[in-house]
């Protein structure tokens, strides 16, 4: 240790004196890397120290030399100068760097069971998820997804209250729901059976069945909304407990319902025979009454002679057949194992020991009816392998476990009568086990050395992988052996085992070793974020062993679980534009380059929420995410007679607002929480609405707008709890309220009214409170058929889905007229607003079969050319009519405004009206000022 100071000292010596000319970026985020330009600094990366402003210390990393430090900025950084310090001989003032440490604006949901995941909203986050450091109070939360503004949590099972945090910033409170049991899965059973117990935020250190017996939790399959156990000896009727841990606080839970214990047959002897012979069933929860238990051999009742609560001795019942024998007690009926049923003089074995061995190894058969010679009886052990018999008499045998015998069931034959023996266990063969392999890492072809113990080529050694490539051995000893490396295996890691005698061994790892060549981009230029896929040979069959750098810069993978071995998905790095060369390391080996030019940073691409359609009975609500791309579905209905039309959602909330079918009735505003719970009809027919055209939220004050078929437009409370206000009535004018869109800052709707031959059709202006209408466009502005409006504020403009393929805009006061923005080829579905970034998003088909759809996106202004940014949406088509809104498919963006903030809502999704009779009403309706 002396000595590597003293020479680390002298090379100091040796250094310029400290300078620092420049750092690189000037402008950066916790967990960036930046770049230290100078003189004079240690050659030993960890002895350069940084100082950052507020006192957070860290020291260079790898790759630093004495001209050029890499530092990575440190959790509590804070903007302005650092401090460069060389072994407390030397010290430098860097120029300032401005820091931007992360902001949380919003946790969602504020509280949360173990095992749930959270969305933290916000800025300057890392794309890294482990670098962002998140932690629910003290316990740190794994980080599931990430992006700049947005990350995806889990509740650790050790979460506690507190402050929610991201690289040491703290944000919003968060709060730790109470553990609760929702029920038991199945809510009865038998000693032995594994059942499930299920809730939300469980952490279950221990079980307990009635009265106070402990059950075996099983680890595989359980968490946070599932607890796997083993019913336990002695359990009785009655409720389970489980005892919790959550946020240091230890919780008895219990069931809501008992569990019901039956009885089971856990052996019987013997396993064959005849009526008339007795026959002993071991078990559980049998009753100590013999008539109390009812036993039937394949449906046939037999008679009880003897009984205990673990044993039952039964006379097997005249005409008894081969099958199940079953048991019952008090009305509990639980099936058994199979009787063999068989002829008088049929051999019957009635006990066998051992019950395990290995090949060669004696076994005694105890019973009646075997022959008196070694030649009057066969057995044969599974396998269709025939023992040798040692000795023979009429009540026992003894015979020799034959090497080809595997485990199962033994059978005794004597004069072509064959009776049933109980399973007999093979371990015939010493557990192999692997030590290592040599080398660790080799091509096809190769030769390995594996080291371990208890092999025997004699058994049938076999070296395989797991997907069952088996290797070619030779030079076996019992400690080690030579294998070949198959030619066809793929570059990549794998699991290596031996198989011998049919028992498996330990695994071990080995690698495959390649040499990468890359041999093809999709795309050969892009922004940063764009996906790029690289096709190649010999690449790591693990995605995330595959590096890929643009220039120096390491790509994100898209997807590091993907399987497939010639291709790999990147993100472009966030570098300067220019032309980077693309190269992959993996195996040790840095394959050749490929060009690839990046272009200028645009505006980013909104995530966004959608209807989907697969099928005609199946529709769901989506939501998609562009850094990192995602997918997940938030509410789903299935078997449904028509769509989720007229949809709109609260996102902090989280509930989907929806005009649904009411059985024997006309369609309903209902609700649902995203995981499909708390449904829940708000308005129907009964309250005097008819067929549903679109809805639209009110967030801040907790009100549905409504248009129907009946020419209405209502207003309701967002929990159906008050009555309905009928706002506007356009029926004496013959004028259909197609859309309704709600306008927080001025506490206004617009509305697309108008019916084909009876009324044109117009864009009006109404307050909130139904006390006026103004006219803003109509068909002399060049309106044809619109079906929905978008409004921007910000912009002063609104936007109208028209017809089946375009886009108008307007002043939101209907000065100026009407332009086109956009006209597509195929149909446009629906359309949403980027406030932040001033786009229109929309949704149009894809393929002539109208089966899949696209997003494209496209400035207000026309600056820019469509840009399709989501692909790959099902959507079945749906009858359309402009006029009557149609059957559309919902959008909105999640712009920087916050879609659940200002309760933008879906482009509506409008069913088709078969008739124009007029709904009764049924319900008051109240109507302002009366």
């Amino acid at each position: 240790m002396l000595l590597l100071v003293y020479y680390s000292c002298q090379e100091e010596e040796n250094l310029p004196p400290l300078k620092i000319f420049s750092i690189t970026p000037m402008n950066v985020q916790l967990g960036d890397t930046i770049e230290i330009s100078g003189q004079g600094f240690s050659p030993g990366f960890d002895y350069n120290e940084i100082t950052f402003t507020g006192g957070a210390v860290t020291y260079s990393l790898p790759g630093s030399t004495t001209e050029k430090i890499l530092v990575e900025v440190p959790d509590g950084a804070q903007s302005g100068e650092m401090i460069v310090d060389i072994l407390d001989v030397e010290m430098a003032t860097a120029p300032s760097v401005e820091v931007h440490p992360p902001v949380i604006n919003e946790v969602t949901p504020a509280e949360a069971w173990v095992g749930d995941s959270l969305v933290i909203r916000g800025e300057n986050f890392q794309r890294n998820a482990v670098r962002n450091n998140v932690k629910l109070g003290r316990v740190e939360a794994p980080t599931l997804l990430s992006s700049k503004t947005e990350l995806t949590v889990l509740v650790p099972q050790n979460a506690e209250d507190g402050p929610v945090s991201v690289m040491g910033v703290a944000g919003p409170q968060f709060t730790v729901k109470p553990s609760v049991i929702y029920g038991i899965v199945p809510t009865h059973g038998v000693v032995g059976d594994t059942i499930e117990i299920r809730g939300r935020g469980m952490n279950a250190q221990n079980v307990h069945f009635a009265p106070g017996i402990p059950a075996t939790i099983i680890l595989d399959g359980s968490g946070a909304r599932t607890v796997r156990v083993v019913v336990p000896v002695g359990a009785t009727d009655g409720a389970i407990t489980i005892r919790n841990n959550i946020n240091d606080k230890e919780l008895i839970l219990t069931t809501p319902q008992d569990f019901l214990i039956y009885p089971n047959i856990a052996e019987m002897t013997p396993l064959s025979g005849y009526a008339g012979i007795a026959v002993t069933l071991s078990g559980h929860n049998f009753s100590p009454v013999a008539e109390d238990n009812i036993v039937r051999f394949n449906g046939q009742q037999a008679v009880v002679t003897k009984a205990t609560t673990n044993e039952l001795l039964v006379t097997v019942p005249t005409g008894v057949t081969t099958g199940p024998v079953s048991i019952t007690v008090n009305g509990r009926e639980t099936p058994g194992p199979v009787f063999t049923a068989t002829s008088e003089g049929t051999p019957i074995v009635l006990a066998m020991s051992p019950r395990s061995g290995s090949a060669g190894s004696r076994v005694q058969l105890d019973g009646i009816n075997f022959g008196e010679t070694a030649a009057g009886n066969t057995v044969r052990f599974a396998g269709n392998a025939t023992a040798t018999i040692i000795s023979a008499s009429a009540t026992q045998l003894v015979v020799e476990v034959p090497p080809q015998a595997i485990t199962g069931l033994v059978t005794v034959t004597k004069d072509g009568k064959t009776g049933v023996a109980p399973t007999y266990t093979i371990n015939s063969v010493a557990l192999p086990f692997l030590t290592s392999v040599s080398p660790a890492s080799a091509r096809p072809g190769s030769s390995i050395t594996v080291k371990g113990g208890n092999f025997n080529a004699v058994a049938g050694l076999v070296l395989s992988t797991e997907n069952n490539e088996r290797f070619t051995v030779s030079a076996v000893t019992a400690t080690e052996f030579v294998a070949m490396v198959p030619q066809n295996l793929i570059p990549g890691d794998y699991s290596l085992f031996v198989i011998q005698g049919g028992r498996a061994s330990n695994t071990i790892p080995f690698e495959v070793a390649g040499n990468p060549v890359l041999q093809s981009i999709d795309v050969t230029e892009g922004t940063p974020g764009t996906i790029v896929t690289i096709t190649g040979t010999e690449l790591h069959s693990r995605e995330v062993k595959n590096i890929v750098r643009f220039g120096t810069e390491t790509a994100v993978l898209v997807n590091p679980a993907d399987a497939n071995p010639n291709t790999v998905a990147v993100y472009v790095p966030n570098v300067e534009a220019g032309v980077y060369n693309i190269t992959l390391t993996t195996f040790g080996v840095t394959s050749n380059s490929l060009s690839f030019t990046v272009k200028p940073s645009g505006a980013p691409v909104r995530n966004i929420l959608y209807t989907e359609n697969e099928a005609p009975s199946r529709f769901a609500v989506k939501r998609r995410t562009n850094d990192p791309p995602s997918e997940s579905t938030l509410f789903e209905r299935t078997f449904a007679l028509q769509p989720m039309y007229a949809l709109t959602l609260d996102l902090a909330g989280q509930k989907a607002y929806f005009a649904d079918d009411v059985i024997g009735g006309p369609t309903a505003v209902a609700r649902a929480n995203y995981d499909q719970s708390g449904y829940q009809v708000l308005y129907s027919g009964e309250h005097g609405i008819g067929q549903i055209l679109d809805l639209s939220l009110d967030i801040a004050h907790q009100k549905v707008y409504i248009t129907d078929f009946v020419n209405v437009l209502y207003r309701g409370d967002m929990d159906g709890s008050g009555p309905l206000e009928m706002l506007y009535d356009f029926g004496s004018h013959g004028i259909l309220p197609i859309g309704v869109s709600y306008e927080p800052e001025a506490d206004a709707l617009y509305i697309i009214s108008g019916y084909p031959e009876i009324a044109p059709f117009k864009v009006l202006r109404g307050a909130a409170d139904g006390s006026g209408l103004t006219d803003l466009f109509d068909e002399s502005d060049g309106l044809t058929y619109p079906v929905d409006v978008k409004v921007d504020v910000g912009s002063g403009q609104l936007f109208v889905l028209d017809g089946y393929n375009t886009i108008k805009v307007g002043n939101l006061d209907g000065s100026g007229g009407m332009t086109t923005l956009a006209t597509r080829n195929r149909e446009i579905l629906g359309i949403s607003l980027d406030t932040g970034d001033d786009f229109v998003y929309w949704m149009e088909y894809s393929n002539d079969t109208k089966t899949l759809a696209s997003v494209f996106r496209q400035k207000y202004d026309g600056s820019t050319e469509a840009e399709e940014v989501y692909t790959n949406i099902a959507q079945l088509e749906l009858t359309f009519e402009p006029w009557l809104g149609g059957m559309r498919a919902g959008l909105v963006v999640e712009d920087a405004g916050g879609a659940s903030a200002r309760g933008w809502k879906f482009s509506s999704m409008k069913a088709n009206r078969s008739s124009r009779q007029p709904v009764k009403r049924l319900g008051p309706i109240a109507r302002p000022g009366k």
